[in-house]
């Protein structure tokens, strides 16, 4: 349910921590030391629900010389070396990624750390502010690379390839793209035999992972021109026939109605109170036992003040005037 708080005031911060006793979690994604400046920090929050389990989602955390500093996604992919890798080796701009990966990523490292801490109070009775930097969560998803960075090896940009597979990347075929790799030296002996140069499978110099790697200009050409000659279409058959990874490079209009995505619902479509459709994505995770659905459209800011304010003993005559202050 939505309600509009103004937290800079004390009515305001009074029946958020009213809010807080009823709830198990709270998130919150402001600046360190924004809500604490309000009254409505986790210690605020815990004199009033001790066994609270607190989410603070920022930037650069809660502790650390940058923690004071304003922070938004960009930011995050900039100061934790993604926007730096993510390219193609020979381009010297760095490339945010195109959607807010930090966020996404936070968020979901939030989900996770805010379950355990509720697990953890739900046996011990113990409540903890949990503590999420977007940085963080950048450098822990990527895969492995900071490890390497951290021991001294290189990190180049690989663009469309693996540094470990030859050939692999997006290749354009006659109306479209596609992407495809062969991570598997058993595939590459099917790939061979798909483009017709099955000879290339046994010989020495291009049988092995090892052997095909200083070859990978050569062999993504190779693989390149057979993909030319062919439609998107027909490549994804052979693929999956031969029982290869392969798949289109879909647009987004293409992805949310491709067959597979609306077999598994992965766009819902929901009314708003207004009688009006939205196509929203739906839950990621299938559960067998208990399935998840899209249950509502989310709720104009405020739309459930009066609701909620009179669950927590807030009479009508009351809200009109917190209203006229502006604090709902």
């Amino acid at each position: 349910r939505s309600v509009t708080l103004d937290l800079q005031s004390p009515e305001g911060s009074r029946i958020f921590l009213e809010l807080a006793k009823t709830a198990d979690i709270i998130v919150q994604n402001f600046k360190k030391g924004t809500l604490s400046g309000w009254g409505c920090g986790y210690d605020d929050v815990r004199e009033v629900k001790p066994d609270i389990v607190y989410v603070s989602i920022s930037a650069f955390g809660q502790y650390g010389p940058y923690s004071n500093r304003p922070g938004y996604d960009p930011l995050a992919q900039a100061l934790s070396g993604f926007m730096h890798m993510n390219g193609t080796e020979g381009e010297d701009v760095p490339a945010k990624a195109p959607i807010f990966l930090a966020d996404e990523l936070a968020g979901l490292h939030a989900v996770m750390a805010g379950m355990a801490a509720l697990r953890h109070r739900d046996q011990s009775g113990e409540g903890q502010h949990v503590d999420i930097s977007l940085v963080d969560a950048m450098i822990d998803s990527s895969t492995g690379l900071h490890t390497m960075a951290a021991h001294g090896l290189p990190t180049p940009r690989l663009g469309n390839t693996f540094s470990f597979a030859v050939p692999s990347g997006a290749y354009q075929c006659k109306d479209g793209w596609i992407y495809a790799g062969v991570l598997l030296d058993s595939h590459w002996a099917i790939l061979t035999k798909l483009m017709g140069r099955a000879e290339l499978a046994e010989d020495p110099e291009y049988a092995t992972i090892a052997a095909r790697m200083p070859k990978r200009d050569e062999l993504d050409k190779l693989f390149s021109d057979w993909c030319a000659q062919r439609t998107r279409d027909e490549l994804v058959a052979a693929f999956e026939e031969a029982g290869l990874p392969g798949g289109p490079v879909l647009r987004p209009e293409e992805a949310v109605n491709d067959p597979h995505v609306k077999a598994r619902e992965t766009i819902k479509s929901v009314r708003t109170p207004e009688g009006v459709e939205q196509l929203t994505p739906g839950p990621s995770a299938k559960f067998s036992r208990t399935p998840v659905d899209v249950r509502k459209t989310a709720r104009p800011l405020g739309a459930d003040n009066s609701e909620v304010l009179s669950e927590l003993g807030i009479g009508e005559e009351e809200q009109r005037t917190l209203e006229e202050k502006g604090v709902v």
